[in-house]
């Protein structure tokens, strides 16, 4: 009995004296630490109220997602995304496709994510949808971080505020704050123009303050029922005119104008607009007698350059191109012309190629504050240099350089005229004459152009009941589509074959124009070479079917009377020419 009692107080002992050190091992600080507190293994507690969690505890908390088949500008902003993460977090983020996170369960995709470019995520979706024309945005939507835009430019200057945004701290924790909503636009302008009832509308700069919207399915009704949207808005209505199917509006509103037009063949609109400077208005008459003979008069070239002098009833004139730089070709054309002061009521620049447009530019910097000769206005209209990719053309002049050497010159020397962008469907009056613009680069936007060529703006000039078509160098592209638009109403007297007679792929413009008076726009060495070149059989054969009259009109001062009776000379003057190319 003794014994027993013994053994059970040895073990009463053991215990209280094993318990006695265990408590002082707890007391060492050995005993499981609580979640969240500093050096655990599940991470530090982070205050994250008010925050767009990115990276925490050493790893991603959302995903970056990109398109699947982005564009370029979407790829290239994408990239910079992360690694501008990178740079916070020393740990590049996983690269993720729209594909594989749209398409993983529905637990994956309500997961936070930053999202860049056009995703199949519906926040992208909403914020896409609220943009307005012109505008890009960066904005939180739920859990997700939106990044939406159209072109690189925009991105990248979204991405500066996204860089400004992200915030570090030493915990390691990345962040933005869950506010975070920034917008920038291309065009004050175009920001508050209304939006077309249509999703797929494409927003394009068009330089110097001006825009191109391209909507490219829609129906006459609807295009009507947006103008009435436009004066609702307070857009005045200035212009409005029915042709070959085709409707074409012209609105000003509190300093700008906006113009639109409906192609039938193509179902289409566009939407062009910019600062009410650079509007082209119906009447530019001059309030003078018209008693004056018109002509047309070429400006003589070294190769095949295009320059001609129009004169209009009412003794001004209007220039179109000028041709190659030097020799003062255009003044001394005009001196020979006419004595005294001269008014060109419009010069009209077709596109910026070296044998079109530099006689201007000399002109322009020899003459332009002499006051001897006045320039009312120069008009034409070009494309953003992002429209072009000249890569594989063969006129790979640097576009938007010439079209910078145009306005130089003329903030330089003529900083008082008024440059104008005019645009298709507009009927432009000088007195009892009339300009029709049948075409314009923004007709092929927003394709890219793989030429200058095509941008070339394209002119009707009306005058004693005579039209003369001005094709400029239409060619691959442009020539198809002017002739899609219009079809029959190209029909005139007298037409300048296109691209000095080179280029297939216009014959049917000249089935619909059947012009009986053909300029031809370069000298008569190069015009013979290009009427018997066989690349060209096709367009010349088209061209010269309707013909009555030829004019070669690169190599003197030719004058052509308006109204133009042909005097049969075709066949004498092909003759001539197959005897000097043989």
């Amino acid at each position: 009995m003794k014994t027993c009692r013994f053994l059970i107080c040895m073990v009463a002992l053991i215990c209280a004296m094993s318990m006695f050190f265990s408590c002082n091992d707890a007391g060492n600080g050995d005993l499981p630490e609580e979640s969240g507190s500093e050096g655990a293994t599940e991470g530090a507690v982070i205050d994250t109220t008010g925050r767009f969690s990115i990276f925490m505890n050493e790893e991603y908390v959302c995903r970056v997602i990109c398109a699947e088949t982005p564009t370029d500008a979407e790829r290239e902003l994408y990239q910079k995304v992360r690694d501008r993460l990178k740079n916070s977090t020393k740990v590049m983020p996983e690269r993720t496709t729209d594909f594989k996170a749209y398409n993983d369960t529905g637990e994956e995709r309500a997961k936070p994510a930053i999202l860049v470019g056009r995703t199949n995520y519906e926040e992208s979706k909403q914020v896409y949808d609220s943009l307005r024309y012109g505008e890009s945005r960066i904005e939180i939507v739920g859990n997700k971080l939106v990044i939406a835009f159209s072109s690189l430019a925009d991105g990248e200057r979204l991405l500066q505020h996204f860089r400004n945004a992200v915030r570090s701290t030493s915990e390691g924790y990345v962040s933005v704050d869950a506010e975070l909503k920034a917008s920038v636009n291309f065009n004050e302008l175009l920001v508050k123009l209304p939006k077309y009832p249509a999703s797929d509308a494409v927003a394009l700069d068009g330089g110097e303050g001006s825009y191109t919207v391209v909507v490219p399915k829609t129906d006459a009704a609807t295009y009507k029922t947006y103008g009435e949207t436009l004066e609702a808005a307070g857009y005045e209505r200035i212009a409005s005119r029915e042709v070959a199917d085709n409707i074409f509006d012209t609105f000003e509103c509190e300093g700008d104008y906006v113009h639109t037009y409906f192609t039938a063949y193509n179902e289409s609109v566009r939407i062009v607009g910019g600062p009410i400077s650079m509007l082209a208005r119906e009447d530019n008459s001059s309030g003078l007698e018209e008693n004056y003979t018109p002509y047309i008069a070429s400006i003589p070239q070294p190769n095949n350059g295009q320059g001609y002098i129009f004169r209009l009833p009412d003794g001004r004139f209007i220039i179109h191109d000028g041709g190659y730089s030097g020799g003062d070709r255009v003044y001394k054309a005009l001196r020979e012309l006419e004595e005294g002061d001269i008014t060109i009521a419009a010069w009209f620049i077709s596109h910026p190629h070296g044998d079109h447009f530099p006689a201007f530019i000399d002109f322009i910097n020899n003459y332009g504050a002499s006051g001897e000769i006045k320039i009312e206005k120069l008009m034409l209209n070009y494309a953003h240099p992002t429209a072009y990719d000249l890569s594989n053309s063969a006129g790979k002049e640097n576009q938007s350089a010439n079209i910078t050497k145009l306005f130089n010159a003329v903030k330089s020397s003529a900083p008082d005229l008024q440059i104008v962008k005019v645009h298709t469907g507009q009927l432009l009056s000088f007195g009892s004459a009339s300009v029709e613009v049948l075409y314009t680069v923004e007709d092929i936007l927003p394709r890219t152009l793989p030429n200058v060529n095509d941008s070339s703006l394209v002119i009707r000039l009306n005058v004693k009941d005579q039209t003369v078509m001005l094709l400029a160098d239409t060619c691959y592209d442009s020539g198809p589509i002017m002739n899609d638009m219009w079809g029959d109403h190209l029909k005139s007297d007298i037409v300048q074959i296109a691209h000095h007679g080179m280029w297939p792929s216009v014959d049917s413009i000249y089935h619909s124009i059947q012009g009986e008076t053909v300029l031809f726009p370069a000298i008569r060495a190069n015009a013979k070479e290009h009427i018997f070149d066989e690349r060209w059989g096709a367009t010349m054969n088209a061209a010269l079917k309707y013909a009555k009259d030829i004019y070669i009109s690169g190599d003197s001062l030719d004058i052509i009377e308006l109204p133009h009776t042909p005097t049969e000379n075709k066949e004498a003057m092909l003759e001539e020419l197959r005897g000097e190319a043989q």
